[in-house]
């Protein structure tokens, strides 16, 4: 646990230090109205991820209640960031032994491999038997994202971190199977250790792989699945390797915050990029201006508009 001790670091070097020369890494008002991310997650997170990356660099780019839980409104807010980005999703578990009236859950479930464990023994199991708590997963891509419907995305630096009820690390272990994440337009959702999913008209099917974290297409339900063998990624972190448990996860998904991060190169290179798509549109927009003006004219002109239209013109 290499980053163990971070947010303490953040926590007394003000104290030590003149406030002037070692301000605080963040502000209050970075997280201030956000349901997932907060100080305290961040603090979690630093455990995890680059200190400067979490406290100092973040932008949000997509909140589900914000913009509307849809992948088109999802794919236009991520797809032009070119730097790492953070995907934060919470949710409210399912009991898929009980019958529930969420159609949604129902159809997604049906279309989704069956889970077999191979394992009796479950301990190591992260227990959360009260259903009323939520879990928080955390999806770290330093890829930018990008429409993969036939192909996977990422790179050995994404990986999946369950942040509550439990914290549990789940790294890249097989870089040769490249199954890192997908991004479906065409009725497939996205997903992280899994191929994309065959979508063809109503047929849908999904491929799980041995650790992966599977959203369907509404945004609406999620599933997490945990074998005892390492797919594109590796079994959790906090598990004896000897005993290593096999579980699956179904959760509704609440709110879903996707963060935009990166070093200082990396951001100021968004920066421009960004300014240079602003200029571009209005250029666009100043020669459509133009171009119409030009062609109301000769309408006019035509008497094909204008009040005084008559049938005929002038032309």
């Amino acid at each position: 646990m290499p980053n163990l001790l971070q947010p303490l670091f953040h926590f007394l070097r003000p104290l030590v230090y003149d406030l002037t020369r070692a301000p605080l890494p963040f502000k209050s008002s970075d997280v201030t109205g956000f349901k997932i991310l907060s100080e305290p997650l961040l603090s979690q997170m630093s455990t995890i991820l680059p200190s400067d990356l979490v406290f100092t660099r973040l932008r949000n780019l997509y909140t589900g209640s914000k913009f509307g839980f849809s992948i088109r409104s999802l794919e236009s807010k991520i797809m032009k960031w070119n730097a790492p980005t953070i995907m934060l999703l919470s949710g409210r578990p399912i009991d898929p032994s009980v019958t529930s009236k969420n159609k949604t859950y129902e159809l997604f479930k049906t279309d989704f491999p069956k889970f077999y464990p191979t394992k009796k023994d479950s301990s190591g199991l992260p227990e959360n038997p009260d259903n009323s708590r939520p879990v928080v997963f955390m999806i770290y891509i330093k890829k930018p994202w990008k429409i993969s419907n036939s192909e996977s995305f990422g790179d050995e630096e994404t990986y999946i971190v369950q942040l509550s009820p439990r914290q549990i690390v789940y790294k890249t272990a097989n870089f040769n199977s490249a199954e890192f994440a997908y991004f479906n337009t065409i009725g497939g959702g996205f997903g992280f250790g899994s191929k994309p999913p065959l979508s063809k008209g109503m047929v849908r099917i999904f491929k799980p792989g041995e650790i992966s974290l599977t959203v369907e297409p509404s945004i609406e339900v999620a599933n997490f699945r945990h074998l005892s063998v390492p797919g594109t990624f590796d079994t959790g972190s906090c598990f004896d390797k000897s005993n290593i448990p096999e579980f699956e996860i179904w959760f509704t998904i609440s709110e879903l915050e996707v963060w935009g991060c990166g070093t200082e190169k990396e951001l100021e290179e968004q920066r421009k990029l960004w300014e240079w798509e602003n200029r571009e549109a209005e250029a666009r927009k100043r020669l459509n201006v133009k171009n119409w003006d030009d062609g109301k004219a000769l309408l006019e002109m035509a008497g094909i508009i204008g009040s005084d239209t008559r049938s005929g013109g002038s032309v």
